[in-house]
């Protein structure tokens, strides 16, 4: 009986110590209490994520080659963070279809589902929360994944989050492709922004007429 009270001790002060790093300097601690060492573009991509949060109607571009780990921060690890941390703000998430942003969702509920989650972020899923595609947290903060091309009426977003919305190099080269895109961009996505929201688009450059 011994051990294990000495291990749930020593990992209550590792916790303990990953909250504490969390509240004094934000995104890029909450990723290393996951298991997470950051290069140094995670770090810049961390940096501008935090952004979003201290800076009203911030709007970034990560493009980077696949295979560089941008959506595990962008779109997994930091919608986590922010609806950890910012009571009643809502994400809306997209990718190129809608089983994309659902895996997204999963793997953000899988974060926020975890004891070490709600131990440093003080909130919990909700637990009437079923779907890997629209839940809510304690704190009120709610999120929301669509694919591209999706209905996102109903929905507000004070964060939206694009992440891969070219499907394949066929669709990087159809105009009539990216221009139902954009126009889902233009019509659908944008108007769903609260004021003040912040904007992250993630992908990988197909065609200079891309949606960046």
């Amino acid at each position: 009986m011994v051990a294990p009270q000495k291990e749930k001790s020593t990992t209550l002060v590792e916790w303990e110590w990953a909250k504490r790093c969390v509240k004094r300097d934000g995104f890029v601690p909450f990723c290393n209490a996951f298991g997470y060492t950051l290069a140094r573009h995670h770090e810049l991509i961390a940096e501008k994520l935090q952004k979003t949060i201290s800076t009203p109607n911030y709007n970034l571009i990560i493009c980077m080659p696949p295979g560089h780990a941008k959506s595990r921060y962008a779109s997994i690890l930091f919608p986590s963070y922010y609806l950890g941390s910012n009571a009643g703000k809502s994400v809306v998430m997209a990718s190129h279809t809608a089983e994309l942003s659902a895996k997204w969702g999963r793997a953000c509920k899988r974060i926020i589902d975890d004891p070490l989650f709600t131990y440093m972020m003080g909130v919990t899923l909700n637990k009437d929360s079923k779907s890997s595609d629209r839940f809510d947290l304690s704190n009120q903060s709610e999120y929301f994944a669509c694919g591209v091309g999706g209905g996102v009426t109903g929905q507000r977003a004070d964060l939206g989050v694009i992440d891969d919305p070219v499907r394949s190099k066929e669709d990087a080269d159809s105009e009539r492709i990216r221009d139902k895109t954009w126009d889902w961009y233009l019509n659908d996505f944008r108007t769903r922004l609260k004021p003040n929201a912040s904007q992250v688009v993630i992908m990988t450059r197909w065609h200079e007429d891309d949606l960046v």
